[in-house]
């Protein structure tokens, strides 16, 4: 199977096969964005965001999504079972949050296996990803 390209014109980042917006992490709702937010707001044009984010704006976006990861493994830690980190939010997520969900995945994996899962993410409080 062949990996598709943003469709950003100009734009030759490789997407990843589930991806649904048809654009890569930095062309995210943009005028080409076609990922629910953006389909269900049909924003006219002069209210789109610029094309591409500037780093600053891109690194907070990251930090949000990385933010809303940490907060579902949480939950999963401290009931010592999986329960967001299999579900379909997660995978989508994890891309939005720059990270390989099966990396992520693992994680919680081999954290629950811990006496104290939860302690796995406080080590890592902090740092970025």
């Amino acid at each position: 199977m062949a990996l598709r390209e943003c469709r950003v014109p100009g734009c030759t980042a490789k997407l990843h096969s589930r991806n649904l917006s048809g654009v890569c992490r930095l062309h995210n709702h943009s005028e080409f964005c076609e990922c629910r937010t953006c389909v269900a707001q049909n924003r006219p044009e002069d209210s789109r965001p610029p094309l591409a984010m500037g780093p600053l704006d891109h690194n907070r976006c990251r930090m949000l999504w990385c933010a809303v990861l940490r907060e579902g493994i949480r939950g999963d830690l401290a009931a010592r079972q999986r329960r967001y980190a299999g579900s379909s939010g997660f995978q989508e997520v994890c891309f939005l949050a720059g990270l390989d969900p099966d990396c992520v995945s693992d994680f919680v994996d081999l954290a629950l296996t811990l006496p104290d899962p939860v302690s796995a993410l406080r080590r890592g409080e902090g740092q970025s990803v």
